[in-house]
């Protein structure tokens, strides 16, 4: 009897093995492939018809959940968000989409997945792409202010309290990599640009931990958390927009 429970066990335990292994490794392929999305290359531009009085929000999953927050009379918001987007891919979709008018405000926030994906690279590639996620965000920034719009960039909030499995697969220095990145984000303001620093917003007071009260998991925020984004925002335009 106890020589088929050990058995059983152990069977269970190298199913387990192996499942596990494999699904880290689909996850880590999955995550690395965004990096590298040729297919992209291939789409056609889109025309759209917009209203100048249009906010444009462009990013990953974070601009994709918030929806279409209320900005205020006067401006409707538009999202473009695409869930786990690299900059790579928001770029691509950027240069693809050609808008009638300009709108008088973009939203941006991107890089959380190329740097999450990066982590599960060598220290070379690492740092390769962190530069690659930096250049493209700046070439966005660049193609979106050209028409004189303003735009908003939202720097990297790092994975808020992520699980023991999820620091397993990630590795280590994410959250370097988002200190760093967003600090070069930070430079990039200036007349047409504003840049948020998501810190203000997102640490808990006084202290230099993120508020897990934003959090809706790993990566993702809550309500709580795009209700004070959109505050800010809100105080950004209004104080402009003002004559």
């Amino acid at each position: 009897m106890m020589k088929n429970i050990f058995y059983l066990f152990f069977v269970f335990v190298v199913f387990s093995g192996i499942v596990a292994t494999t699904t880290i490794s689909y996850y880590k392929q999955k995550k690395t492939d965004r990096l590298y999305n040729y297919k992209l290359k291939e789409t056609c531009p889109i025309h759209v018809s917009i209203q100048s009085n249009n906010i444009i929000l462009y990013g990953d999953s974070r601009i994709f959940e918030w929806g279409e927050p209320d900005f205020g009379e006067g401006f409707v918001a538009i999202n473009y968000g695409v869930t786990g987007a690299t900059t790579e891919e928001t770029l691509h979709l950027i240069e693809n989409t050609i808008f009638d008018v300009s709108p008088k405000w973009y939203i941006v926030q991107v890089g959380i997945n190329d740097l999450v994906a990066a982590s599960m690279l060598d220290t070379n590639n690492q740092q390769r792409v962190q530069t690659k996620a930096l250049l493209n965000i700046k070439k966005i920034i660049k193609k979106l202010s050209s028409s004189g719009s303003h735009v908003i960039v939202l720097t990297v909030v790092p994975p808020i309290s992520p699980s023991f499995f999820k620091r397993l697969i990630w590795g280590k220095g994410i959250e370097n990599a988002s200190h760093q990145l967003s600090l070069s984000l930070l430079s990039e303001s200036s007349k047409n640009i504003t840049v948020i620093d998501m810190r203000r917003i997102f640490l808990q007071p006084g202290t230099r931990s993120w508020n897990t009260a934003y959090s809706k998991d790993a990566l993702h925020w809550n309500n709580k958390a795009y209700e004070a984004l959109t505050f800010e925002v809100n105080k950004l335009i209004s104080k402009t927009t003002q004559p």
